[in-house]
């Protein structure tokens, strides 16, 4: 809908959109949103989202991290480490749609087995890591206050 007047502001502005700094803007811009949208799905209203992105932004001390503090958070090695090969993954997948690969298609063109060993794969991780870990809660969904 806004990509014709977002094409002639960009012309105005003289920016080339294909130019790696502008792609690096635009990709820090989306994760600024996705981190601002978090806060409101979190808080129980928007005050409480407010003071929780303000308490973040101007009262966070590095300190609070050092110390064991992110062991204490209840999360094993086992998720951290999920965590982090999560996020390297999803580097990955955009690193390769940054450089023209549509992984649909090229999965498309693979073999049918390899094509549903790897949903299966993908699927059972997601169920054996997500739903059935130690502490999970069917009743504390995220999204069960909407």
């Amino acid at each position: 809908i806004i990509t014709p007047y977002f094409t002639r502001l960009l012309e105005k502005v003289r920016i080339d959109p294909h130019v790696r700094l502008w792609i690096v803007v635009r990709i820090v811009g989306t994760n600024l949103l996705v981190f601002l949208g978090r806060y409101f799905t979190r808080g129980a209203s928007l005050k409480a989202a407010l003071a929780m992105l303000w308490r973040t932004v101007f009262a966070f001390q590095v300190g609070a991290l050092s110390g064991g503090a992110l062991w204490s958070l209840g999360l094993s090695r086992l998720d951290f480490c999920l965590v982090i090969l999560g996020g390297m993954v999803i580097i990955f997948a955009g690193y390769l749609q940054e450089k023209g690969v549509e992984i649909r298609k090229a999965l498309e063109q693979k073999h049918w087995l390899l094509q549903w060993l790897a949903l299966m794969l993908i699927l059972v991780a997601l169920v054996w890591f997500g739903v059935y870990r130690e502490g999970y809660i069917a009743s504390e969904f995220i999204y069960q206050q909407y």
